[in-house]
């Protein structure tokens, strides 16, 4: 049996309780519903991936082995490589993808190793095991797919650099913009358990920058007229407007939305590439990505315990990659910055120079209900001067 159909009859949302044995009537009762998720077509996905054994090992092994050279380790895909070999062998770092009390069921082997005791488990917690284990190896075999994909966004992007002298960047994360798969892997086991591996559609990504906001207009049309998004443009998700530039007489106005909560703005396309991967492409100007770049770090923050930052009660950062990147990002130049550009800032300022300050000296990272309406606040003023070019150097 593959892993994708022992995860959809055994521990999954689609089965009821776990039994010792799959039975053919067991597969029966969820066959339909297994073959809606592979299929998918009525939505904008890759689709849910199934699993083969053979191919598996022999992608596990290819990893092993370039992971034999020292200097290949170094470099930006290696230490991607590394920390995905590490996610798909031990159960200590599969257990940052699953809820906290599935810690204390690890044990250790006698090869020295961690692993999770599932039968010590409730249904729950084997659900989640098993639904995190079987996302990891898909996300795992998909990750070459991604590579062209990204490798074909790069092609893309180059157009409306030569038709508009725009400028491509790529958001934070592994080697070559691509979404690192850890966040990927996060993405959808700790914020979206709900989601399947086809759900991920902004594994490729690409940033392309126009330099006025009037560029905006011709750029997205552009865009709208290429093969790439004619193939995904009957979904609705397919372009998202927030700066609503279409009228409403015009056939792209239903994809007009508004800013997000903290007043971020962009157009976001979804485009699909010719292996099928959908990557995901963001146009914008130059204040509003510079407000996004400083704003960021208050988005990883909030994001760690999206409920209590929402309410503003006291929550603490235990994530290591987020406290790196707090201490790496919210520096010197981070609280100079916003201090010599925003208007009144500086109490805020304060106040998050304190918390900063604790994590330094004790390494812990404590947001009170305080300091989150002072990161909130910051990260409003910021995409509020972003519209304009308030953020930007003076020529």
């Amino acid at each position: 049996m593959t892993d994708t159909l022992a995860a959809a009859v055994g521990p999954d949302p689609l089965s009821g309780p776990a039994s010792a044995t799959v039975t053919p009537a067991d597969v029966a009762k969820v066959k339909a519903e297994v073959l809606k998720r592979i299929n998918q077509s009525a939505h904008m996905s890759q689709g849910f991936r199934l699993v083969n054994q053979a191919d598996y090992q022999s992608s596990l092994s290819e990893l092993r082995g370039k992971l034999k050279s020292k200097s290949f380790q170094q470099t930006d895909e290696g230490k991607m490589c590394k920390l995905m070999h590490d996610i798909l062998t031990d159960d200590a770092h599969l257990a940052e993808y699953l809820d906290e009390d599935i810690a204390q069921y690890l044990e250790t082997n006698e090869a020295g190793k961690k692993v999770l005791n599932t039968k010590a488990m409730d249904f729950h917690g084997k659900n989640q095991v098993a639904n995190a284990k079987l996302k990891r190896k898909q996300l795992f075999l998909m990750f070459k797919e991604i590579i062209q994909a990204q490798v074909e966004l790069n092609t893309f992007a180059q157009r409306l650099k030569v038709a508009f002298g725009a400028e491509i960047s790529f958001p934070p994360g592994a080697y070559g913009g691509i979404k690192s798969y850890s966040g990927a892997l996060a993405k959808i086991t700790t914020r979206m358990r709900n989601n399947d591996v086809g759900d991920l559609k902004d594994c490729a990504r690409i940033t392309v920058k126009v330099k006025k906001f009037k560029d905006l207009q011709g750029a997205k049309l552009f865009i709208c007229g290429t093969e790439e998004f004619k193939a995904v443009a009957s979904h609705q998700k397919s372009l998202k407007d927030r700066y609503q530039l279409s009228g409403t007489s015009s056939v792209l106005a239903k994809h007009n939305v508004e800013p997000d909560s903290s007043g971020y703005k962009d157009i976001k396309f979804f485009l699909k590439m010719s292996g099928g991967q959908i990557a995901e492409l963001q146009l914008n100007i130059p204040g509003m990505l510079i407000a996004k770049k400083k704003a960021h770090i208050v988005y990883d923050i909030a994001r760690t315990n999206q409920d209590a930052f929402d309410s503003r009660q006291q929550f603490q950062v235990t994530s290591p990659e987020v406290l790196e990147k707090v201490k790496k990002k919210m520096d010197g130049d981070w609280f100079g910055f916003i201090r010599s550009k925003l208007n009144g800032i500086g109490p805020d300022a304060d106040c998050l120079e304190g918390m900063i300050d604790v994590l330094k000296s004790k390494g812990t990272l404590i947001v009170e209900p305080k300091q989150a309406e002072a990161l909130n606040r910051i990260s409003k003023q910021l995409y509020a001067a972003g519209l304009g070019e308030a953020l930007l150097d003076p020529k």
